[in-house]
């Protein structure tokens, strides 16, 4: 409201004219003072205008080539992440805990040969030690026998069924792990990229900072001394606290480069190719590119999931066992032969008596049927809660959905926010500020606090590509994509 009083004020003298020819005295001066107010009026219209465009992201004085993080402004190639590819395979190749559970299913994959087989023949040889007449020869006092035992029809079947069950679902587990072990990997990835990035980031702000200083001492050597030695103050501050940060940053490296070098089987302090961006990646699920609608990723998804499928085959395996515990309440029943030599006890006293051969057949008659009983609850029991754990299952994983498809869309927002808007315009504003203190203007407390925000967009926009991959791996992870490799050890 000053300004506005005075500018009203000014512009009547404006108004006021003299007579041609004639020219009051001091009218020289008046007409000079005119001249000099008409161009105050000209400096507060350009500053109006300047300020507008800093307000709207107009650029100024500003180009692409003074931006301090122009290289962020621009999207990277899809190809940047070449060398993760190289990751994955060499981490299914080398992942312990993945040969681990392939041995497992190998181990598993063996048990369906033995309770599908036949139970071992039974063989019985009786020799006959006191014969009544001992003239006999050695050979008629033997007598030997084979019994084979089987189980009621079916068993054996059912029970070969389960177990080839029970390896699919290990099989179907193994995938789903080979899965997390791809995005347990790429989340290690972003987040060393992301590390590695901010301490960048830091030094160039600190390289930044340290530009200021031939300014500030150029200041310190004019009139304004005083306030030149508290500006080399305020910088000294702000280099350490920026030096602190960087020295954060490298540590924090570390247990990443060490967790991701341990999920590939390889040393700890081994070296990671790192891209120089990250690019914007859309959402590719199960081999086709999807939109950001979780009710349809949740469908693709639960439909496709290894571990989901791996209760189906748990459910298989359970139905079989139930089936068997029904079959093994029935008899058992066994086959055999024996055969007694000529002079075997009382054979000796048939003089044309050759050797005897008996048939023989026995039936196990389970008689007990509580432990029959039980083993058949058991199995229901068992069957029912496989159910159970795959409905919640499926429940977790909707929410799990949901909470990814949020995340990546929250990211892609914030990638456009910091990349198009924020940042250009926090390089603009600085690069205003520092001509404006140059000249003598503004105070250093702005540049600096400019100059850390815009180092905070950087980092900000860093850290939104890296969730965009962290929840774009978490999605992927869900389903088996064609192009990631799958476990092919040897057993």
């Amino acid at each position: 409201m000053l300004s506005t009083t005075k500018r009203r004020t000014n512009s009547s003298d404006f108004l006021t004219t003299e007579p041609p020819g004639l020219e009051a005295p001091g009218g020289a001066n008046r007409r000079g003072r005119g001249r000099r107010r008409g161009g105050g009026y000209r400096e507060a219209f350009w500053c109006s205008i300047l300020a507008l465009c800093v307000a709207f992201g107009i650029s100024v004085s500003a180009t692409a080539q003074d931006l301090p993080y122009n290289d962020l402004l621009t999207e990277p190639a899809p190809d940047a992440l070449t060398p993760l590819d190289d990751y994955f395979q060499e981490a299914v190749a080398n992942n312990a805990a993945l040969q681990a559970e392939y041995q497992d299913v190998v181990a598993q994959s063996n048990v369906g040969a033995q309770v599908g087989a036949l139970p071992d023949p039974e063989v019985n040889l009786a020799f006959f030690a006191n014969p009544p007449d001992q003239e006999g020869s050695l050979p008629g006092r033997l007598s030997g026998s084979v019994m084979q035992m089987t189980p009621w029809f079916g068993t054996r079947s059912a029970r070969r069924s389960a177990a080839d069950a029970r390896t699919r679902a290990l099989q179907q587990r193994l995938e789903q792990r080979a899965l997390n072990l791809m995005r347990d990997v790429q989340a290690t990835y972003v987040s060393y990229y992301r590390t590695q990035r901010a301490v960048e980031l830091t030094e160039r702000n600190l390289a930044l900072l340290e530009s200021l200083v031939p300014t500030v001492e150029a200041r310190y050597e004019t009139a304004q001394a005083r306030s030149g030695q508290v500006d080399l103050l305020r910088i000294e501050m702000e280099r350490d606290e920026l030096r602190t940060r960087l020295a954060s940053l490298r540590e924090s490296r570390r247990p990443l480069r060490a967790r991701f070098n341990e999920l590939l089987n390889r040393a700890g302090d081994a070296s990671i190719d790192l891209p120089e961006e990250l690019p914007d990646m859309p959402l590719m699920l199960a081999g086709q590119q999807v939109q950001a609608d979780a009710e349809a990723i949740a469908d693709l998804l639960i439909s496709r999931n290894p571990g989901l499928q791996s209760f189906d085959a748990q459910l298989r395996a359970a139905e079989h066992t139930e089936r068997a515990a029904r079959l093994d309440g029935w008899p058992q029943f066994g086959l055999g032969v024996q055969v007694m030599g000529r002079d075997f006890m009382q054979m000796r006293t048939m003089q044309r008596m050759n050797e005897g051969v008996a048939l023989m057949a026995t039936i196990q008659v389970p008689l007990f049927r509580g432990a029959y009983r039980a083993q058949q609850r058991e199995a229901t029991a068992q069957r029912r809660a496989t159910r159970h754990r795959q409905t919640q299952q499926e429940n977790e994983l909707r929410t799990t959905i949901e909470t990814h498809v949020q995340t990546y869309r929250d990211a892609t927002r914030r990638i456009e926010l910091h990349r198009e808007r924020l940042l250009p315009r926090a390089a603009q504003a600085l690069n205003i500020l520092r001509e404006d203190y140059q000249a003598g203007g503004s105070d250093i407390d702005e540049v600096i606090r400019m100059q850390r925000q815009m180092l905070d967009y950087a980092i900000a926009l860093v850290e939104a590509q890296a969730d965009q991959h962290t929840a774009r791996a978490r999605l992927e992870a869900l389903a088996p994509m064609p192009n990631r490799p799958t476990p092919d050890f040897a057993p």
